[in-house]
Order: C-alpha cells, then structure tokens, then sequence
C-alpha cells in the first residue's frame, strides 16, 4: 500500500512501494535522497588513479621513497629493495586493464623494529575533510605471494592511525577486500583540512614494532600494521599488486566509479611530486 500527502512545502510526497510506467515530465529537476545524496551521486571515489591507468612520469621504477605511478608513493626503510611498476595482470575481467606491483629484487627476512614498507596515497585535505564522523569503505583487489594478514593503515602522517586488517587467502590470485572504518575520520590530532596531505592511506608490506598497533580504533601515533602484518619483502621475486582501489563514504563498497580518462588525467595533474 501506498500514501500521498503534501508537505510544508506544498511538495507532493508518496510513501510505499511505487510502479511507475510510461514516460514522466517533470517541472524542475528530481530529487533522489537516496542517489542524489548518497553514495552513488558521482565523483564518490576519493582515491586518485585507483585503475593504476595513468603513469605519467614512466612504468617502472626502482622506488627509493619516489614517485611511481600518478598518486602512489612508496615508503621504504628496510635493507630490502623492491621495483614498483605498471602491469597488464589484473583479475579476470574487463573492468580494469592495470595494476601496480611490487616486486622484491633483494629481500629483508630479519625486520628491525625501526623497519617500515608499504605503498601509500594522500589525499588532500580538502577533499578528505568530509570524512569527518561519516563511516566510509575501502574496496580494491589485492594479488600477493605471501598469504595470511596484511594492513591498511588510514593516517595523518603525523599522530592519528587507524589500522585494519584483511587476510590474503591464496598466494599470487587476485582477490577482492573491502574494509570499513566507522564514524570515519576523528578531528582530534593534527590534520590538515586543506591543500596539503590530509588523509594518508598505507598498504603494508612489512613493518617493524615500533609502528605496530592493534587494529579497529583510532589511536595516537603514526602507525602503519598490526603485529600480525606478514613480511611481504622476506624472498626475492615476492609480489604485491593492487587494483581497484576505491574509498567512499558509507558502510557498503559500491562499484568502482570508472571515471573518463580525461578526467582521472586532469586530477592526477593537479599535483608535482605524486
């Protein structure tokens, strides 16, 4: 069953189940709480580059704390050295035709407690501010050699971290994570709201104790894993890849928003270093 009634507005409003059939013309533009304000309105993805599409400055890079692909940096302080390229391999379907990997070229098995690695994203101030008291998912595909518990670390880089975990069941097979982080971003700590790094998102690689935490609250420090992160640099020709990468408001992963090219360029574009 359904109801119409008019609000204060003198707008009409229907609630209950609806079929509309034929073709409606309407006086001013419709308004859908539900996808107007919502996850699925547009430009939802906070991430830049999640496709790994745009390489602007090269394909493959021997990283030493560098630039790599458009929007991703490494972070490395372990004796182990690792490349960081663009590759074709992606999961088995049409929606993406990239990926970045790391691939250990000498390895570090004995991790100091000083020792950190992980690829990272900032997002601007500007545009993470929203994130504040507003739960919001990470979904990406991961491919890794090394199975059992890796980390995302959400940060300001300077003394807020929020660490989670997800588990790596098969070696070198792509598979599909979300992560969720609720009630979002805190305002306690130093963050910058505006044209500087304001949320830093950290896949772990490996990491010593002096930047493990426990995972699932936000805590004081600049942290990077648990104490369960595997060491993904512990044998050479080990690898971790990523994909898909999304990061949106909300409790649920929606599908990932396939910005145009033009657009995804321009963004990657607005920042020098990454």
């Amino acid at each position: 069953a359904s109801a119409l009634s008019v609000n204060a507005d003198n707008l009409v409003q229907v609630t209950g189940d609806q079929t509309i059939g034929g073709t409606k013309t309407f006086s001013s533009a419709p308004v859908v709480p539900g996808i107007n304000g919502g996850q699925l309105a547009g430009m939802r993805n906070k991430i830049i580059n999640g496709k790994m599409e745009i390489a602007q400055r090269g394909t493959s890079f021997a990283a030493a704390n560098s630039y790599t692909l458009d929007r991703w940096f490494p972070v490395n302080t372990t004796t182990g050295v690792v490349t960081i390229s663009q590759q074709s391999d992606v999961p088995a379907s049409n929606e993406f035709q990239s990926s970045l990997r790391v691939a250990v070229t000498t390895a570090d098995a004995a991790v100091a407690a000083e020792d950190v690695a992980a690829v990272a994203q900032a997002i601007e101030g500007f545009n993470a501010r929203d994130l504040i008291g507003r739960t919001f998912t990470l979904s990406f595909w991961v491919r890794s050699s090394k199975t059992g518990v890796h980390c995302v670390a959400f940060v300001n880089a300077a003394d807020r971290s929020y660490v989670s975990e997800y588990t790596v069941n098969a070696a070198n097979t792509w598979e599909y994570k979300t992560i969720a982080v609720p009630g979002g971003l805190i305002t306690a700590g130093t963050w910058n709201w505006t044209n500087g790094a304001g949320l830093g998102v950290r896949f772990a690689l490996m990491n010593g104790t002096t930047r493990q935490t426990t995972a699932g609250a936000w805590q004081t420090g600049d942290f990077f894993s648990t104490a369960n992160q595997v060491n993904v640099l512990d044998a050479i020709d080990n690898i971790f890849a990523i994909t898909g990468v999304q990061l949106e408001v909300g409790s649920v992963a929606t599908p990932f928003e396939h910005r145009p090219y033009g657009a995804e360029l321009a963004l990657c574009r607005r920042y020098t270093r990454v």
